[in-house]
Formats: C-alpha cells, structure tokens, sequence
C-alpha cells in the first residue's frame, strides 16, 4: 500500500476481494482525518467480530455511542487505580522489570542464548492485569501463561487467515483457522467471565473496590445492565486491553533489541547516555526521560521504522468528501500510518535506522510531531501513556545492566517483519552480557 500511495497520491480506492476500502496516507491528510467526527466509526470485519459476540462494543471497535461512553468511564476509573498516574504507574512496571531483570541475570550467568520471540510478553501482559484487576502473577504462575497462550492463538490465527477473511468475508465458514478462533474466543470469553465473577463474589467489591473490573461491575449492578454498562461489554474491554497491551508493546521492544544489536554504535550511546544521566546504583525513573534526548530520539526511530500497527482501520458515520473525493457513509476507512512513517519526502533515507533524525542541531527532541504509533485524535490508543513509559523504563533499565550482541556463529537476523493486523519481530536470538561498571 506504501507504494500505492506514492504512485497514486494520499486517497486510494481499493478493491480488497469484495471489500470497496479507501486507503489515506500522508501526514497532512492523516492528521486531518482523525480529527474529523465523520471518520470516528471504527471498522471491526465479521471475523473478528466474535471476540465480541457480533457487536460492535468495546473501546477498540465499540460504535461510536458505546464507544465514547466506555472510553470516558475507562479513562476515570482507570486512573483512580494507577493507569495514567506517572508515579503509581512506574511503580507497578518497576515491579515487572524487576522480576524481568532477575530471570535475564539467570541466562547471563549461563551464557545462554536468548530468544527474544515473547521474552516481554508476560511482564508487560501482568502490567496490564494489575491496572484491570486489581492483582498480579508470579512470572511462572499458570494462568498468566494461559492467558498468554490464549493471546498468541489469536494473533497467530489473525496473521494466518486475515487477509483472506476480510477480502472474502464469506470463506469463514470453510476456513479451518477461522473455527480455531471461534474455540480460542471462548475459552478467553470463560478466562474472562471467572475474573468478572471472582469480583462479583468479593463481599466489599461495593464499599472498598480496588481495581477497574470492581468499579464496571458496581456500575452494571446499578445501572441494570444497560447499553453500555452490561457484562459483554465488560469481556470486550477486558479483552481489549489484553490484545493492546498483550501484542503492541511488546513487539516494539523486540524490534528496538533487534535494532539495536545491528547498530552497535547506536546501542553504545544509549547505554553511554544511561551512565551519564541515571549511573549505575539507581533505578532509571521516568522522569529521567527529560535529561535523555539521545534515549528519546532511539526510542522515537524503532516506533517510526518499526511501525506495528501499519494500518489503522476506520468507517465513515455519514458522507462526505476527503481531497474532493467522495466517500459515502458506512465506507471502509485504512489509515495507512507506515506511509507516514516511510515517506521519502520528509525522512530523507525513511529505510535506515537513524535516531538522529529525530534531533536538531542543539540536541533537543524534535520531529516527533510526525510520529502516529498509537494514531491521532479522540479514537487515540488509551494505553499510549502506558506504553511510553514501559518502553522507557524497560530499554533504560535493560541497557544499564546489559550490552546485547548477535551470536557471531549465526547469521545476522533479518528486519523484515511479521505482517498480519500488527507487524512484528522475526524469531532471533541474541547474547546478553553483564555490563562492567565504570
């Protein structure tokens, strides 16, 4: 699509199968679009359609009505139980880290190669968890590797037969991936529905609630299980969150190692800016990020060249005109952020990795204005506060402990992703060393 849309400008109409989409790249246009109402609509195929029993509810596919009211109490009551708050936030991912930091010491000391497939999923999943729920797994708990187990399936069924359901909606019947979702969503919807009623049967869920999952329910149990406040939507949001926080960041910290162990040089002023700002007897704090440019602009580069959520998809909740193209209402809208991130006219060399593009003469942060990772606007991905600073604590604390090479007895790994709905690492491992102090 990237290469569609440097031929065919900034508004393309694509056949997809059956399916009419309007692909929208460049940064002008994409800005302008997701500030527009008519544009708020959210495309969820029919596939997929049954993580949320065939409605169009949640906060990453909810219809606009449902979809507002959940994304503003989320945002509340999220924040009364850490999400959003910087230091209670820091806190719970610090605890991950921690965790995370011992189990990398443990490989280091036996010079074991490390496969970076999943490395970060469980600390990052189980940061996830105790913002919803209230409680976080020990790293080896079994429900915390079920879950994930239940979030791989998914992604990987998405990968596997995406493409061919959403050009062909009508194949799901006879596609054998498609009915391994269907079992997948209903062992995640019964993983689900026990943490609802684990809450449920808490005797002072309604006078102490410690987490977002206790607030919901109080909120359906006075509310009467209304259009928003009822018990599906509840498992979509769950789910939601588990899917954003499950698969996203984690791939980004895949692909920023990956980086960063074929740009050697790169990875030495990050751990040289590390040492200067933070040392080596504290823990980095988020804070820190104000006095780290070179860190900032690293972490900057991998969100641009290693675009993860390449399209972002949208409908149309009314007609209208984009470019003096017409585009009628209930249109399949995809916002095409890798062209964004890829665009030769701003970037220059969009293709190497750079993270001084990203830093102007005087070493301020710069051009970040640029970036869409976690999109734009009001239908904005509501972890990216998150997601931001679990990727600063988790790169600063790992470079401050560890250099990361490449073992030199295989061959070098490739930067060509995974492409399915999110793009991701290919399987490479690498070498952890122990940093000397200095």
């Amino acid at each position: 699509m990237h290469l569609l849309a440097k031929k065919y400008g900034d508004v393309i109409s694509l056949q997809m199968g059956l399916q009419n989409m309007v692909v929208i790249g460049g940064y002008e246009t994409v800005k302008a679009v997701v500030l527009r109402d008519e544009f708020l609509g959210r495309y969820s195929p029919p596939w997929l359609k049954k993580r949320t029993f065939d409605k169009d509810i949640g906060i990453l596919f909810g219809d606009v009505p449902i979809w507002k009211d959940t994304r503003r109490f989320a945002v509340k009551n999220l924040r009364e139980f850490g999400f959003g708050k910087k230091q209670t936030m820091e806190s719970l991912i610090q605890d991950e880290i921690s965790d995370f930091i011992r189990s990398l010491e443990d490989r280091v000391n036996t010079s074991e190669l490390v496969q970076m497939k999943g490395i970060f999923d469980p600390p990052l999943i189980n940061s996830v968890f105790s913002m919803l729920c209230g409680f976080r797994f020990e790293q080896n708990d079994p429900e915390l590797h079920r879950l994930l187990h239940l979030l791989h399936g998914f992604f990987t069924g998405v990968k596997t037969a995406g493409d061919i359901l959403m050009a062909y909606p009508f194949l799901a019947a006879i596609t054998p991936t498609y009915h391994r979702q269907l079992r997948l969503h209903r062992e995640m919807h019964a993983y689900i529905r026990k943490i609802i009623s684990d809450a449920r049967a808490r005797k002072d869920r309604i006078t102490e609630p410690r987490s977002f999952v206790d607030v919901f329910v109080n909120t359906i149990e006075s509310s009467g299980q209304d259009m928003t406040f009822n018990d599906e939507n509840l498992i979509a949001v769950i789910y939601d969150f588990f899917m954003a926080g499950g698969e996203t960041t984690p791939s980004i910290l895949e692909f920023l190692i990956l980086y960063l162990i074929l740009n050697p040089e790169i990875q030495r002023k990050l751990s040289e800016e590390i040492d200067s700002v933070v040392g080596q007897d504290r823990w980095p704090s988020y804070e820190d990020r104000n006095n780290m440019p070179y860190t900032e602009a690293v972490l900057s580069e991998i969100l641009r060249v290693a675009t993860v959520l390449p399209l972002a998809p949208r409908t149309t909740t009314e007609d209208t005109t984009l470019n003096g193209f017409n585009i009628p209402k209930k249109s399949i809208i995809l916002l095409n952020l890798y062209d964004v991130h890829m665009d030769p006219a701003f970037w220059g060399d969009p293709e190497v990795f750079r993270p001084e593009r990203f830093l102007d003469e005087d070493r301020n942060v710069c051009n970040t204005e640029r970036l869409m990772p976690f999109s734009l606007g009001r239908r904005s991905c509501l972890g990216e506060t998150m997601a931001r600073m679990n990727l600063f604590l988790f790169t600063t604390k790992v470079f401050q402990q560890f250099s990361v090479q490449v073992d030199p007895s295989l061959p070098k790994p490739s930067t060509e992703p995974l492409v399915g709905i999110t793009m991701g690492a290919q399987p490479f491992g690498v070498i952890f060393t122990k940093r000397p102090r200095v």
